[in-house]
């Protein structure tokens, strides 16, 4: 496919926003994202790494975004060598409560 002149690229992706992360299904009453589109909130919207990998897991699993969600955000807890609830597992790991 042909470049259009005067350009270093074929197309430009539009750019995200949490109205259109809602409309892809991105949003649920646990994790509600109308506030910010309401807001006007002009951020670019949620990462999209993540929301290419949480979609692969609600397609692959079947889940809905909620479960979704909970499954990567364990995952890159284990990755980061972090307990499902939350707290390292660094045996030297010392919280004051």
């Amino acid at each position: 496919m042909p470049r259009i002149p005067g350009t270093s690229f074929l197309y430009s992706r539009l750019p995200t926003t949490f109205a259109s992360d809602m409309e892809n299904g991105f949003s649920s009453s646990a994790f509600d994202l109308s506030g910010n589109v309401a807001s006007g909130d002009s951020r670019a919207g949620l990462d999209d790494a993540s929301k290419r990998e949480i979609q692969k897991i609600m397609r692959n699993r079947r889940v809905n975004f909620d479960e979704a969600r909970r499954i990567y955000t364990e995952g890159r807890f284990a990755k980061n060598n972090i307990g499902p609830d939350g707290l390292p597992r660094d045996p030297k790991f010392v919280s004051f409560s």
